[in-house]
């Protein structure tokens, strides 16, 4: 059985709807997004500069390699320049000439700083939460608790099993040092 939606009826629905964003580079959307749904509510988790950075490095997400065309790794891209995979934040913060003459550790950096921009674009911005990450990992019964009644969302079948896996014991720390 098939329900039927009137337009009106469809945009009351997605409206009163609850999103999560995992991938931050939506962060770029954000007030796209405020304007198809203006109750939404977003969380945005931060990591502080050198676990973000370690983590990042770890991963390789700004390596030649990964940046390259014959790259396996999914393309978190807009375009493809100079042979290489874009990222969709760098068109609108950097020339791809500076972007691609600096080294790994720098597209890291500036990752993280086009991001601090935006977080702190939306710092004042009416139904937003920042959670930080590590007071999530110690805490996410109490993070959680903040969360849902900042937004007046009541707990649900698998919130318990989703809370109970973040724990510090399942947070990896990376002891990566960055070359600086």
């Amino acid at each position: 059985h098939k329900t039927s939606y009137t337009q009106d009826k469809l945009v009351d629905k997605v409206k009163r709807a609850t999103a999560v964003l995992k991938v931050l580079d939506n962060i770029r959307n954000h007030n796209k997004l405020i304007d198809l749904i203006p109750s939404l509510h977003s969380v945005i988790v931060f990591r502080n500069p050198r676990d973000t950075t370690n983590s990042l490095l770890k991963k390789g997400w700004f390596s030649d390699y990964q940046l390259s065309t014959e790259s396996p790794e999914p393309a978190r891209t807009l375009d493809v320049s100079h042979g290489k995979r874009v990222h969709q934040f760098v068109k609108e913060s950097i020339s791809m000439e500076e972007w691609f003459a600096m080294k790994e550790y720098d597209r890291v950096s500036h990752y993280y700083k086009w991001h601090l921009k935006k977080f702190i674009e939306l710092a004042n911005c009416q139904n937003v939460i920042f959670v930080s990450y590590d007071n999530m990992v110690k805490d996410a019964e109490k993070t959680k608790g903040r969360i849902f009644s900042q937004i007046g969302l009541e707990e649900g079948d698998k919130t318990s099993e989703v809370v109970e896996s973040i724990n510090p014991s399942t947070a990896i720390k990376e002891n990566f040092e960055a070359p600086y």
